[in-house]
């Protein structure tokens, strides 16, 4: 009899929050999956007959047996986190219709800033040559690149849903490319048909420090002013990151 198959659906995690994410699978199964052992086991017969000249004649089958037991261990890695997707995204709501301080699934595209981008704003506009580099625009984009390296700034990912900015700041060591890998693959596009499940935050951003000069500037860069300076309440703390590559049947 054949062997029959499954649907198994592929995930491409483009940022996990692993604290987070095995800490909701804990609650979820009552417990943390460390590993996973799959036992098989084999037995050979083997079976002979003699004859046996008695007073009764009869025949004797003798058998011996053999057993064989391999033990497979594979690590979880990314099943963790794929079977919190799979329990969770059939009941979330959007981000909409989600409370505060309540996890929330949403579609969309995204984009990410860390200080290697400020780094590649400003190496572009000097290499545009001096005398546009000198203009007034280039001069204060330069001047507001420089003051923002001299920030401490996290990283900030910002996922564009079909109605909504939502702001966020994630984890270097959560991505599975380097950051200056998804600007050499994406540039400073948006990411598209992205899936994030998220925790709903409501909060008060940074306020404006610097005074009207620095707002000013910062809107040559108009979504990373409004993710540091423009007041809004669609925050978010991202859980997982994915987008859906394939389903096969194997």
């Amino acid at each position: 009899m054949a062997e029959e198959k499954r649907l198994i659906n592929l995930i491409d995690f483009f940022y996990v929050d692993t604290r987070r994410i095995t800490s909701l699978y804990s609650q979820i199964y009552g417990g943390l999956k460390t590993g996973h052992e799959q036992l098989e086991h084999n037995r050979n017969y083997n079976e002979k007959e003699g004859g046996l000249k008695t007073v009764i004649s009869a025949n004797i089958k003798s058998v011996s047996e053999g057993f064989a037991s391999v033990k497979n261990i594979y690590n979880p890695h990314d099943q963790i986190a794929k079977d919190v997707i799979n329990i969770l995204e059939p009941v979330l709501a959007g981000y909409a219709s989600t409370n505060p301080n309540e996890l929330f699934l949403e579609k969309g595209q995204i984009q990410v800033f860390d200080m290697a981008s400020f780094s590649n704003f400003k190496s572009g506009i000097n290499l545009m040559g001096q005398d546009h580099a000198s203009s007034r625009g280039a001069s204060e984009m330069l001047a507001m690149l420089d003051f923002m390296g001299t920030m401490k700034m996290p990283c900030l990912a910002l996922f564009q849903t079909q109605d909504t900015l939502l702001n966020s700041c994630v984890k270097l060591d959560g991505f599975n490319d380097a950051i200056e890998v998804i600007y050499r693959q994406y540039g400073s596009n948006q990411i598209p048909e992205i899936k994030m499940i998220a925790i709903k935050n409501v909060g008060q951003p940074l306020s404006d420090p610097i005074g009207n000069e620095m707002i000013n500037m910062m809107n040559a860069l108009p979504n990373l002013y409004r993710q540091i300076f423009e007041t809004s309440d669609c925050f978010a703390t991202p859980i997982v990151i994915y987008r859906t590559i394939g389903s096969f049947l194997i």
